[in-house]
């Protein structure tokens, strides 16, 4: 038998086991309500007991809300599930401060946002919000190099005064039952429990997606489509998540994403109906069509050893070959990565602290066709540094009465593409996933951080306190200072911010 009736085979099977799992569940006509919060139904309780604001966790299959927790509203402002309930609010975070070089730096946003819930089966949250930042030069040269604000979509450029981007968004839910959940939007999701993913996270700017969630007994099943850009062409995305509880403490996830272009050299393949199917697994149909879509798969896991303590993880797989691996030969396709983190809660009291690590081989992510990186819009739709990288994260948060305190902290290496062997030309040395990886520098002998080695170190202290005549916004000034350095020298920037924001804010990630 043949590997690819092997596959077939096994694909078979596991939809039937699927199949014959649904229908054996438990199906009571009563739905659940249709918040945002259902998707934690099957999280740690941990994670709702003692989750602190801006200590922003997420469950393995967190569909990240586009500016701002509904929940955080919901709490104050509690509304009948049993009729249609409408409100519109506000979306603001407006910051201003200066640079250790006297700039003016500002990182704000402001829009509205409507939310719609009808009964416990239907769930709208949209909006629009207009960005405009400035001062910072890493962001500056970021956007100018990519045309695009970080998180956020394409950059329009003020002269002399900053970038702005307008940031659509929005999402209809509904709840299919107990056990079924259909969304429809324009956002972003994040799958993992760390402050990063390895797999699909909260960096890259919004995209058009269509998403179905199933339960059955203690297992998470998630199917999700996207379609993203680079530059001006389109590709689409297709995921599978599976997340299984086995007791009360453990967890693993399972997971499987493929990327393809709309069009090649031989045909205009559009939104390939073969990926529709949300029980399969993608490389059997890959080769099935004589494709070469840039398929990755991944697993991770949560465990909580004590009442406090969660222990996480991921690991992404692209491409690998063992016998390279035993043989230590340095072969550029050998392309995987992995995290292990952990959050304590309440240390001591209301003091949490998280601790993540995270590392990327050379050219994981990226394909021998650019379109079919795991990116979009020039960012990558995983971790914020794209590849051959290691990254140390501690995030400490502490709360005194309404005062709030975070410290960010992000210590990482990393290595760019250089000219390496002294012919003029800069060489691909694996950390752009964005490049070809047809073509690499050397074939055997890549090692991971190859190329020109940058430290990076960001900081940023922020402190906050609600504002009593303004109920559920509070004032804040934010500490940022960044320092890297490579073969070019070095670099340091600092910058205090104070601004006003909604609490429950949710801003594009910039510790990177």
């Amino acid at each position: 038998m043949n590997s690819f009736q092997s596959n077939r085979n096994l694909t078979t099977l596991v939809q039937c086991l699927l199949l014959l799992l649904f229908v054996l569940s438990e199906w009571p006509a009563a739905a659940q309500f249709a918040s945002i919060n259902w998707h934690r139904d099957l999280s740690d309780s941990i994670y709702k007991e003692f989750q602190q604001p801006g200590f922003d966790g997420h469950s393995t299959f967190h569909p990240q809300s586009p500016l701002l927790h509904t929940e955080s509203w919901l709490k104050k402002n509690p509304v009948d599930t049993s009729t249609a309930n409408i409100c519109m609010r506000p979306v603001i975070n407006a910051a201003a401060g200066a640079t250790m070089e006297g700039r003016i730096a500002s990182q704000s946003f402001a829009g509205l946002q409507l939310d719609v819930r009808v009964k416990n089966r239907w769930f709208f949250e949209g909006g629009y919000s207009l960005f405009f930042q400035s001062g910072l030069e890493y962001i500056d040269r970021f956007t100018k190099s990519r045309d695009v604000v970080p998180g956020v979509g394409k950059a329009r450029f003020i002269n002399g005064l900053g970038q702005i981007a307008h940031y659509p968004y929005g999402r209809l839910i509904y709840q299919a039952g107990r056990r079924i959940n259909l969304e429809l939007g324009n956002g972003k999701n994040f799958w993992g429990d760390g402050h990063r993913s390895l797999i699909l996270s909260d960096n890259a700017p919004a995209y058009p997606y269509a998403k179905l969630a199933l339960d059955v007994w203690r297992i998470r099943y998630n199917a999700l489509y996207g379609m993203a850009k680079q530059g001006d062409r389109r590709k689409f995305f297709a995921t599978h998540g599976l997340n299984m509880h086995l007791g009360k403490r453990l967890e693993f996830s399972f997971f499987e994403m493929v990327v393809w272009q709309d069009r090649d050299s031989l045909s205009e393949r559009g939104l390939d109906l073969h990926y529709l199917n949300p029980l399969l697994f993608y490389r059997p149909v890959e080769y099935a069509q004589g494709s070469a879509d840039n398929v990755l798969i991944g697993a991770g896991f949560k465990w909580r050893p004590r009442k406090f303590i969660q222990v996480y993880g991921q690991f992404v797989l692209d491409e690998f070959l063992l016998s390279s691996i035993r043989g230590r030969t340095g072969w550029w396709a050998n392309k995987f990565g992995g995290q292990v983190g952990m959050r304590w809660f309440d240390v001591f009291k209301n003091f949490n602290w998280q601790i993540e690590g995270n590392a990327v081989r050379p050219f994981t992510y990226s394909h021998g066709s650019p379109v079919q990186a795991w990116g979009h819009m020039y960012q990558p739709l995983a971790h914020p540094l794209g590849s051959n990288f290691s990254e140390l994260v501690n995030i400490f948060t502490y709360s005194v009465g309404d005062w709030k305190v975070e410290n960010r902290n992000v210590y990482a290496t990393f290595g760019k593409d250089m000219d390496a062997d002294g012919d003029g030309i800069i060489d691909n040395q694996g950390g752009d996933v964005f490049k070809s990886y047809e073509g690499p520098f050397q074939n055997f002998g890549n090692r991971h951080l190859q190329g020109d080695k940058n430290v990076l170190h960001y900081n940023q202290l922020t402190l906050a306190h609600p504002i009593k005549k303004m109920d559920g916004f509070e004032w804040y000034v934010s500490h940022i200072v960044r320092f890297q350095k490579n073969n070019s020298g070095e670099n340091i920037e600092q910058a205090i911010m104070v601004g006003i924001r909604m609490e429950g804010i949710i801003s594009p990630v910039r510790d990177f």
